[in-house]
């Protein structure tokens, strides 16, 4: 009888191991996908070439990895693990995620920019030459009855620096500077129209206990956001803009959970709390009053975008993300690519009253994605 199980127990174990080809071959079962950017890889094609130095191998190894059966079953169970047991986030996600005090979750890379690592010499000449090409700009939109507003956004790093473990925090960090720090001092000396949100959102945080960031979220929230656009209202002479009253959810939206959603775990109860959401309330100006608005910037500039559209501020927007994709709001149509070789500048200085430039402190170095340049060198002057 003991033969019996013992074959039996062999022959289960062996139908497990053979479960995940099963699957990869015959896709029957629904399974668990992941989230993250993810891209289809195809095949390795077998070349004498690349199997005499090694990489056939690897590549195919890598491939058939991704196609195994059950993968996103099997990624999540052993980055649940990793968590409860190490409390190590052990995500496939690009940019490495720091699980901090409180259930807060960062990116790294934000931790590494605030802490200074990626400033150097060199970089203090490339901003300094960016702010002396924003001066141009925007005294070339200014003689054409334009205005140009930088819009400095925060880091959830820059703002709740307390939650950062402490061994991802650089010893000399208080003798350091970054890329913020360095380039509102250049701003303000050369005139240059800029509204630091990273700083109004640190002294919103110091008079008020609601959170800004939600834990499981790497951007600002939806209230912070909205704090943020009221303040770029008052700063543009605009319509008045309120966010109160405040209704809180345990439910995130948006990216208010996009780094849970990234490190691919079955539960992440950590980052379980009450999100302020705001009640916008504003009284817009008559359409033929309301101006149109250029913004250019990265994935910081959704949450603005949506409450600033859900305010009517502003007759139309034309959201440039990273000067590569066009979205206009209120949302109208798909997005289109930016072709920047034909872009009419003419006509799109000439339809838009207001040009924001906004981004976070780590890129900041590449502020405007190549916009200020392109647009510098199309800016003929008024004839």
């Amino acid at each position: 009888m003991k033969k019996v199980l013992k074959i039996i127990g062999i022959i289960i174990i062996l139908l497990l191991l053979c479960v995940p080809g099963v699957q990869m071959a015959t896709g029957i079962f629904n399974t668990v996908p992941l989230n993250g950017e993810t891209s289809e890889k195809e095949r390795p094609t077998l070349s004498l070439q690349d199997f005499m130095a090694g990489k056939y191998q690897d590549t195919l190894q890598s491939w058939f990895e991704d196609k195994l059966g059950f993968r996103g079953e099997l990624v999540k169970s052993e980055n649940q693990l990793n968590l409860d047991v190490f409390g190590e986030i052990a995500s496939e996600s690009e940019r490495k995620i720091v699980l901090g005090k409180n259930g807060h979750l960062y990116e790294k890379f934000y931790i590494d920019d605030w802490n200074g690592y990626y400033l150097q010499d060199k970089h203090y000449a490339e901003l300094n030459n960016k702010v002396q090409q924003l001066k141009k700009l925007q005294l070339a939109l200014e003689e054409r009855g334009k205005k140009l507003l930088i819009l400095l956004s925060p880091s959830k790093a820059t703002v709740y620096p307390e939650f950062i473990p402490e061994k991802y925090i650089r010893p000399d960090r208080a003798d350091r500077t970054n890329r913020h720090q360095e380039i509102v001092p250049l701003l303000e000396s050369n005139a240059v129209s800029f509204f630091d949100a990273t700083a109004f959102l640190i002294k919103v945080k110091e008079e008020s206990e609601l959170p800004l960031f939600a834990k499981g979220g790497t951007h600002w929230n939806y209230y912070a956001a909205c704090l943020v656009s009221a303040e770029v209202a008052r700063t543009l002479s605009l319509s008045p803009m309120s966010c109160d009253p405040v209704t809180f959810s345990t439910q995130p939206r948006g990216s208010d959970n996009d780094l849970k959603e990234l490190i691919n775990v079955w539960r992440a109860d950590f980052t379980e709390e009450a999100i302020p959401y705001p009640t916008i309330q504003s009284t817009p100006k008559s359409p033929e009053k309301r101006q149109r608005v250029l913004m250019v910037g990265d994935s910081f500039a959704w949450a603005l975008l949506d409450t600033m559209d859900e305010a009517n501020l502003f007759e139309r927007i034309d959201f440039f993300y990273y000067f590569k994709r066009l979205t206009i709001f209120p949302r109208v149509g798909a997005d289109e690519p930016v072709e920047r070789e034909s872009l009419d500048w003419e006509k799109l200085f000439e339809e838009h009253d207001i040009f924001i430039i906004e981004s976070m402190p780590a890129a900041l170095g590449e502020l405007g994605y190549e916009f200020i340049e392109e647009a510098l060198k199309n800016l003929k002057p008024e004839s």
